[in-house]
């Protein structure tokens, strides 16, 4: 978890004015960044250490399952599941990233997992945006795609050409694939500087980094790979004892 505590600290630096305050002691922060009063804590293990499925008496929601079932056709709807706090950072803590999504088929059964991410990273040009976005996965915990839901704020956006634009359909395609693949190149990078050339936020993307980016957008493309190689391991460390 070494390198996405290095990004949170960045951009907690970086953008301390646009994080939430952290919630009262006995609340936690829900999916929708809200603080609401913690459950009380249950025993959701076995002796080894493994996580118990407890889908069954969850309920189920189909939010969001025309943006699912592009990537898990048997999917009809999901429910969540509070990351141990042993494996939640403090800054994922207070963004509100503390949860993951089964998504379950008609027999209940778990055929992939979904991460809904927020962090305050982006600003171009003078304008300061939240990137909101939610990583999609398959049972074996292999990383499908990732998309921004239609009932949130904040769409993915890219700075090109003197506009401010959303991704485009062939945006998105680039990056599923660049979340799949995860090129070492971009896994290698330690900060927003090694990325562009220059110390502005409109400076031009390194030649290294084009074909692998959205253009226009290249700080937004690399911690969403950060974030799917560590929700990776994450869901490994959740669920691995449970498939």
């Amino acid at each position: 978890m070494r390198r996405l505590d290095l990004l949170l600290g960045l951009l907690l630096a970086s953008f301390l004015a646009c994080s939430p305050p952290p919630c009262l002691e006995g609340f936690l922060r829900d999916s929708a960044g809200n603080c609401v009063k913690a459950a009380d804590s249950k025993d959701t293990g076995s002796d080894s250490g493994d996580q118990q499925d407890t889908t069954e008496d969850q309920q189920v929601s189909t939010e969001d399952l025309d943006q699912l079932t592009p990537f898990l056709t048997s999917a009809v709807g999901w429910v969540e599941t509070e990351v141990p706090a042993e494996l939640i950072t403090t800054d994922d803590s207070s963004y509100g990233n503390t949860l993951v999504r089964q998504v379950l088929d008609e027999g209940s059964q778990t055929v992939g997992y979904a991460r809904r991410i927020f962090t305050p990273v982006a600003c171009v040009s003078g304008v300061c945006d939240a990137v909101i976005f939610v990583l999609v996965y398959d049972a074996a915990f292999q990383a499908l795609g990732v998309y921004h839901s239609p009932t949130e704020s904040f769409p993915l956006m890219k700075y090109w050409e003197d506009l401010y634009l959303v991704f485009s359909e062939e945006d998105m395609l680039l990056v599923n694939a660049v979340v799949q693949n995860r090129p070492d190149v971009l896994l290698t990078v330690s900060g927003e500087g090694d990325l562009v050339e220059g110390l502005h936020s409109t400076a031009p993307t390194l030649e290294v980094y084009q074909d692998v980016v959205v253009r226009g957008a290249v700080f937004t493309v690399w911690v969403i790979v950060v974030f799917a190689a560590e929700t990776e391991a994450l869901l490994s460390d959740m669920f691995e004892g449970v498939r």
